[in-house]
């Protein structure tokens, strides 16, 4: 059986969630609105504590267009999603909380200069002989626009990119509710509308 960095780097996350629960006394989602989205301005982000409305979430659809309904419309616990999901994945957010995100980031907001130098050191390569590097929670990859750092994920009916260029101040992200369809995939195809997105944005300074 081949175990893929992509699920041992899920399996860590979940781990380190759990320590975090244990180690803080409170719980995963909590210790996250507490610590790193109320300082950050985040009132929008989380599993369940920001009590979405189903008019704020949007409905997934899968490779043949039918609806799938909502993330929290799925069986999860009370405080959100089971210990599969939790700590790597399954928050939901807005795009003003997104953006939110990356400015605290950029600004020191959640983490001071040497935490934040550590948050996206590259650690481990994404893949033998290949230029990206995972760092915690990104990939970080030297481009000819310099250093770029970047994150993808799905759950096989929605898909998004996130992409920060820091040496341009850049910051870019899309998501879809349906990521597969009769002759496209997001999956497959995300990395060169990211690119495309990217250097139009560079184009218009």
């Amino acid at each position: 059986m081949t175990v893929t960095l992509a699920r041992l780097l899920a399996a860590a996350v979940g781990l380190l969630a759990a320590i975090v629960e244990i180690a803080s006394g409170t719980d995963y989602e909590r210790y996250l609105a507490d610590h790193l989205f109320e300082p950050a301005g985040m009132a929008d982000t989380g599993y369940v504590l920001p009590d979405w409305s189903a008019d704020q979430v949007a409905i997934e659809y899968d490779e043949r267009g039918a609806a799938q309904g909502r993330p929290f419309e799925h069986p999860w616990a009370d405080d959100g999603p089971y210990w599969n999901l939790r700590g790597n994945g399954g928050i939901l957010s807005t795009a003003h909380d997104l953006f939110r995100w990356y400015d605290a980031l950029d600004s020191g907001v959640v983490l001071d200069a040497d935490a934040t130098e550590q948050f996206f050191e590259p650690r481990v390569r994404e893949e033998p002989g290949g230029d990206a590097y995972a760092a915690y929670g990104w990939v970080v990859q030297e481009t000819s626009l310099g250093p770029v750092r970047w994150h993808n994920g799905g759950n096989g009916w929605s898909y998004g990119e996130i992409t920060l260029v820091p040496d341009d101040g850049l910051m870019t992200f899309w998501v879809s509710n349906r990521a597969f369809g009769e002759g496209w995939n997001l999956e497959r195809s995300g990395a060169r509308i990211t690119q495309g997105l990217v250097e139009w944005l560079l184009a218009q300074d």
